[in-house]
C-alpha cells in the first residue's frame, strides 16, 4: 500500500515563482508572475493516476509502469524539472533502470557551458554585482522583465552609482525600472537577432553606431557585467557567437574594469547543477549501473526522440504548467502536477501518468538562482491541502528494488 508524505503547512520567506527566488527584502513587493503562478498552484486539484486514458489506483499504474521499463532496451528521462529534490529523484531513477537523461529544452544551457568554456570567460552572481557593479549591460527586450519581474531590483547596486546600458528593443516603461537614486539607464535600440552583426558593423564602421551614447556609458573602473537570458538568446541563434562578440566589443571600450558575465538562467539551472552533483556532468548522459557515460550530441533527448532511438519516455513535468512541447510516443510514463492532455485520451499506446506533487506547494525543496550561484531552500505554501502528496518517482524506485531483490532471491 502507498502512503502519502507528510506537509508541514508552513509558509515560506522565498518565492519560488521565477530563477530570481526573491527573499524577504523583495518578496513583498507586487509581482505579476507571482500572482499567476500563485493562482495556477491555486486551481490544481487532486487527481488519480491513469492507463491509457482511465483512471487507475496508484498500485495499479506502479504495475503498469513497472512492467514498460522491464521491458524497456533504452529507457529515456526527460521533460521539464525545476526543483532540486525532483532532479535528485529523476537521476536516481535513470541510474536504477540504465537509462539517457537530458531535459527536453536543454540546447540553450548546453551551448552556454560550451562558450563558456572555450572563451575562457568569468560567470558572477547576482550578489556580486550589487556589491561592486558600476556598469551593468543587460542584452534583450521587455520579454526579459516578463520572465524575471523584479530583475531591476535584484541587480541595483547597494551603494554607489551604477549606469545601464539595455541593448535591445526595450521601451521607455522598461528604461525607468532601471532607474532609480544613484542609477542612471540608457538604451540602444537593436534587433535582438542582429546584435552580433551591429556589433561587428559598428565597430567596423560600417553603420554608424550610437558611440557617443555607449562611449559614455562604458565608463567603469571596477567592475562591467553582461547580463542575458539564454533562453531569449538562443531563439536567435549562435549563442556562442553572442557571447563572443559582445565581450569582444565591451573588452575594447572598457579596457581598465574587471569583466564578467551573468547568464539569466530559468528553472533549467535546478536540475543541470544537481546532475552535475550526482553524476560529474549536466546532463546529456546514460547510466549503466553505476557508470555514467557523457556525450552531448549522442545523449540530446530531442534528437534520441525523433530518431526514435529510445523505445520508452519517462515524462516529468515539475512545473504548474502543461508541457508546450510535449512529446508522442508508443511508451510513456508521464509524471505532472496537472494532468497532460496526451495521456487523457486512449490512442492505442501504452502510456500512464502519475500526478505529480508540486515542488514548493506540496513539499519542501530548494532551488538554485538564475545566476548558479545560490540555492533557496522552500517550505511548502500549505494550498490545496487535499492534493496528492505520494512521489511516483519514489514509489518507482522502490517498487523496482523490490522487484530486483525478489528476482536475485529467487
Amino acid at each position: 500500500m502507498i502512503h502519502p508524505a507528510s506537509s508541514t503547512g508552513m509558509h515560506s520567506s522565498t518565492c519560488m515563482h521565477c530563477s530570481l527566488l526573491c527573499e524577504r527584502d523583495l518578496i513583498e513587493r507586487p509581482c505579476s508572475l507571482r500572482e499567476q503562478s500563485m493562482e495556477r498552484m491555486r486551481s490544481i486539484v487532486s487527481s488519480s493516476p491513469t492507463i491509457n486514458g482511465e483512471e487507475a489506483s496508484w498500485d495499479q499504474a506502479i504495475d503498469f509502469a513497472t512492467s514498460l521499463i522491464e521491458s524497456s532496451y533504452f529507457p529515456l528521462v526527460t521533460g521539464s524539472i525545476g526543483d532540486v529534490k525532483t532532479a535528485r529523484n529523476a537521476i536516481v531513477l535513470a541510474k536504477q533502470i540504465g537509462a539517457a537523461i537530458d531535459l527536453h529544452e536543454s540546447d540553450s544551457s548546453f551551448e552556454y557551458f560550451a562558450a563558456i568554456q572555450r572563451q575562457g570567460l568569468i560567470q558572477t552572481t547576482f550578489n556580486e554585482v550589487r556589491e561592486r557593479c558600476d556598469l551593468l549591460l543587460i542584452i534583450g527586450d521587455d520579454q526579459l522583465l516578463d520572465q524575471f519581474p523584479l530583475l531591476p531590483e535584484r541587480v541595483a547596486r547597494r551603494e554607489g552609482f551604477q549606469r545601464t546600458l539595455l541593448l535591445g528593443n526595450w521601451s521607455e516603461e522598461a528604461r525607468r525600472q532601471f532607474v532609480g537614486h544613484h542609477r542612471e539607464a540608457v538604451v540602444v535600440a537593436t534587433e535582438q537577432s542582429r546584435i552580433p552583426l551591429n556589433l561587428l558593423a559598428w565597430e567596423n564602421q560600417k553603420q554608424r553606431a550610437p558611440s557617443q551614447a555607449i562611449d559614455a556609458l562604458l565608463q567603469s573602473n571596477e567592475l562591467l557585467v553582461v547580463a542575458w537570458s539564454n533562453e531569449h538568446a538562443y531563439q536567435n541563434g549562435g549563442l556562442e557567437l553572442w557571447i563572443n562578440r559582445i565581450h569582444d566589443w565591451v573588452s575594447r571600450r572598457c579596457k581598465q574594469a574587471q569583466t564578467a558575465t551573468l547568464p539569466l538562467f530559468g528553472s533549467t539551472s535546478s536540475f543541470h547543477q544537481t546532475c552535475t552533483w550526482l553524476t560529474g556532468f549536466p546532463g546529456r548522459i546514460r547510466c549503466k549501473g553505476e557508470e555514467v557515460h557523457y556525450d552531448p550530441i549522442r545523449y540530446r533527448a530531442q534528437s534520441l526522440i525523433k530518431d526514435s532511438e529510445t523505445d520508452l519516455i519517462l515524462w516529468i513535468n515539475s512545473s504548474a504548467r502543461k508541457s508546450n512541447s510535449l512529446p508522442i510516443a508508443k511508451r510513456m510514463i508521464g509524471m505532472s502536477p496537472i494532468p497532460e492532455r496526451n495521456f487523457q485520451q486512449n490512442s492505442g499506446n501504452a502510456h500512464v501518468w502519475f500526478p505529480l506533487p508540486l515542488a514548493g506547494a506540496d513539499f519542501a525543496s530548494t532551488f538554485f538562482r538564475a545566476d548558479h550561484g545560490t540555492v533557496a531552500s522552500v517550505r511548502p505554501l500549505g494550498i490545496n491541502e487535499g492534493r496528492n502528496k505520494i512521489d511516483p518517482l519514489q514509489e518507482l524506485q522502490k517498487r523496482l528494488s523490490k522487484e530486483c531483490s525478489s528476482s536475485q532471491t529467487t
